[in-house]
């Protein structure tokens, strides 16, 4: 049978027909300057799309006459990738490139105590407890690998309450593939305090909040 293939660019979004997922409408984005779409998040107020540098919102029904409306939520914050879009407790989290975000109405950043773990020298909190000399061995204080946030992804715990991202961080110190590690960060919604674990060895270093 002939086949034929239709190439949509970066910013279209496919969506299906109610009760028929295999027919789908073509909703083009048309923001200027809009890059690749990365993630989706479904919310009582519609939509939100995420892309490389912006975040907007969708409101509207498949098989509505009316075109989708696409409203900008934040611009100059995008998001990573899909993977660390997270729902939970009413929120929408994700990670962009210079932090951590929600959206509960309107967009926020919540990585402020974080700040460091995007700059140069890596992250130094003060004061810092349980910090084991493992940490140290593995080249603390450790900063965000920006080039390998690829790897970066999050999930809900529905037991703890928390957000949780697993990501990239590496040493300012140590300059070899070795000394990257994957660390957990936790955000904690109900009193905005971070955590962190990060696999050392047979160990977990696991200092206090923050």
């Amino acid at each position: 049978p002939h086949r034929s293939a239709v190439k949509y660019p970066k910013t279209a979004l496919l969506i299906s027909d109610t009760g028929n997922p295999t027919a789908v409408s073509v909703l083009f984005i048309a923001i200027p300057g809009a890059t690749a779409i990365t993630g989706l998040a479904s919310t009582h107020r519609g939509l939100l799309i995420f892309t490389e540098r912006s975040v907007h919102m969708a409101v509207g029904s498949p098989g509505d006459l009316e075109p989708y409306s696409v409203q900008p939520v934040v611009k100059g914050v995008g998001c990573i990738n899909s993977r660390t879009v997270i729902r939970g407790r009413g929120l929408v989290a994700w990670m962009a490139s210079d932090g951590f975000y929600i959206y509960d109405g309107s967009a926020r950043k919540i990585s402020d105590d974080l700040e460091d773990m995007w700059q140069p020298s890596g992250w130094r909190p003060s004061p810092m407890w349980n910090l084991a000399e493992q940490a140290s061995q593995a080249g603390w204080p450790w900063r965000i690998a920006t080039a390998q946030l690829f790897k970066a992804c999050g999930v809900f715990d529905e037991i703890g309450q928390r957000f949780k991202w697993s990501v990239p961080v590496c040493s300012p110190f140590l300059h070899s593939e070795e000394s990257l590690l994957q660390v957990t960060l936790c955000w904690y919604p109900a009193t905005g305090a971070w955590d962190l674990w990060a696999p050392l060895g047979l160990s977990t270093f696991a200092p206090t909040c923050y």
